[in-house]
């Protein structure tokens, strides 16, 4: 199984010039890169810096975004919530998600499939997160989390979920008919 692989600078160059004229993924590396599109479908920030903030003209473009993914030293940049309400990707892995509220719109994220909270430092999710009836992957392993909501058992769709093997996990996590993963649950 491979893990990861290298390609030379220019090939990366040309990956992500063609992604870019294709409007397949928008990458935001720095404060003046915008989408040539009128529309970002794939956005993925990363090598931003703390007092980066992203412009009001790339936010107006992410109303029909679908997949955003922000690298950990991107965090200043993170999208508002309202300004993508089809997102079905959030990958907020290794994000500094302590000190902020930025997880209180997770419940309105109504189309969300796939929610990746890895490494964030938050201590708990939001009861919102029941309202997320398409969500079919939820991780939240490397947190500091103790126990998930009650309302977890209300992903009826959920697939994948992965947390750390002390947390605890609420009644009824067996009525999850269509759970395949569940690691790592300690059962004692």
């Amino acid at each position: 199984m491979v893990n990861s692989c290298r390609i030379h600078d220019m090939v990366l160059d040309l990956i992500r010039s063609l992604a870019c004229e294709e409007n397949f993924v928008t990458v935001q590396s720095d404060i003046n890169s915008i989408s040539p599109s009128n529309t970002i479908w794939r956005l993925s920030l990363q090598n931003g810096k703390k007092s980066h903030i992203m412009d009001q003209n790339t936010r107006s473009l992410l109303q029909h975004a679908r997949s955003v993914v922000v690298f950990s030293s991107s965090f200043a940049q993170v999208p508002a919530p309202g300004c993508c309400r089809v997102l079905r990707v959030l990958d907020l892995g290794d994000c500094n998600l302590s000190q902020t509220n930025s997880l209180k719109y997770l419940g309105n994220l109504y189309h969300l499939r796939y929610l990746v909270l890895r490494g964030t430092s938050i201590s708990q999710l939001p009861e919102e997160i029941g309202n997320l009836q398409f969500l079919q992957t939820l991780d939240v392993r490397g947190t500091n989390i103790s126990s998930l909501p009650s309302s977890v058992v209300q992903l009826r769709n959920l697939m994948c979920l992965y947390i750390d093997g002390f947390a605890r996990v609420p009644h009824g996590i067996g009525n999850l008919t269509c759970l395949e993963q569940l690691s790592w649950l300690y059962i004692d």
